[in-house]
């Protein structure tokens, strides 16, 4: 892994969420305008940078089959998280917050985050495995997400056609069947230039938008939330540790433990926000979350990544 690149990409990514706290704060960014970034972002570019990441690779058997194996590590990741995130909510005595805690502990954001911090330690591979985990992420957010939402409100229903059809897993099936047909590889220059374009507006976008969130919140408040960082220690160091011990234990391959743990270290979902307000289920607590746990993922991601290197040699 490129360590000095990861950190590189960290400060980078804060960097942009600052600038989007100084443009909410200036007025150039409002609740109306942040609403159609987010748009674009979800339903326009992540399908562009989720295509051109996984068709970067020429396909192989070698290849076909380390996806399929990562795909199987997403699933278990996300059942390591699950279980650590029932538990580390126990505390919570308000319904509504615990669940939504929950949620914004189990699911990261391994798009707009991931994909360009696993690209920087990884290098294209990187960026494909992570193409990879945003199938199980979409399939589990829409099924055992939605699980967890309803439990507070029962208007809320899994919905296993969305799990499977979504701005997510789609892009996901068709860049799948592009590289393993070999089209991906023989598309003309300009599509593919076009596609990594519009996807890589995915990122700096999605950190002017997190930033903007974070200046929405009473700076009072922003720093003297025990409950919020509570979750941020869990979510940023607890959590990915644990990840690195029991996949040591059962003999993961390097390069995929790492994986695993950098994932398990990413911050919370901008997702969590984005349901949250949807269903009116503490929508400031979960953005907090969202925006404390990005703020902190720019210190904590290095010093992951590079504690876990150390001790799993």
């Amino acid at each position: 892994m490129d360590t000095a690149n990861v950190i590189n990409k960290v400060i980078t990514m804060f960097l942009l969420l600052c600038a989007g706290y100084v443009f909410r704060r200036l007025k150039w960014i409002d609740d109306r305008f942040s609403r159609g970034l987010s748009q674009l972002v979800i339903c326009g570019a992540q399908p562009f940078m989720i295509v051109s990441k996984v068709i970067a690779i020429p396909y192989s058997a070698e290849n076909l089959r380390m996806g399929g194996f990562i795909l199987l590590i997403s699933f278990a990741v996300h059942v390591l998280l699950a279980v650590f995130a029932r538990l580390s909510v126990l505390p919570f005595r308000a319904p509504r917050e615990r669940k939504i805690a929950e949620f914004s502990l189990l699911f990261v954001n391994c798009g707009f985050i991931g994909i360009p911090l696993m690209e920087a330690a990884f290098g294209q591979q990187g960026a494909f495995w992570c193409a990879i985990y945003v199938i199980a992420y979409n399939i589990i957010q829409f099924s055992y997400g939605l699980y967890l939402l309803g439990r507070v409100d029962p208007s809320i229903r899994m919905n296993p056609k969305k799990a499977l059809i979504n701005f997510g897993s789609v892009p996901c099936f068709i860049g799948i069947f592009l590289f393993v047909t070999g089209i991906g590889q023989r598309l003309p220059v300009p599509i593919t230039d076009a596609m990594n374009t519009i996807g890589n507006l995915c990122t700096p976008v999605t950190m002017l938008i997190i930033g903007g969130i974070v200046a929405t919140i009473p700076p009072k408040k922003l720093f003297t939330c025990g409950k919020v960082y509570y979750l941020c220690a869990l979510k940023l160091t607890v959590f990915p540790f644990a990840v690195a011990l029991i996949g040591k234990t059962v003999g993961l391959p390097y390069d995929v433990l790492i994986f695993a743990v950098m994932i398990a270290a990413l911050p919370s979902a901008a997702n969590a926000g984005v349901f949250a307000e949807k269903y009116d289920i503490e929508p400031q607590f979960a953005s907090h979350i969202v925006g404390m746990s990005t703020v902190l993922s720019a210190m904590t991601i290095p010093l992951v990544a590079t504690f876990v290197q150390r001790m799993i040699v």
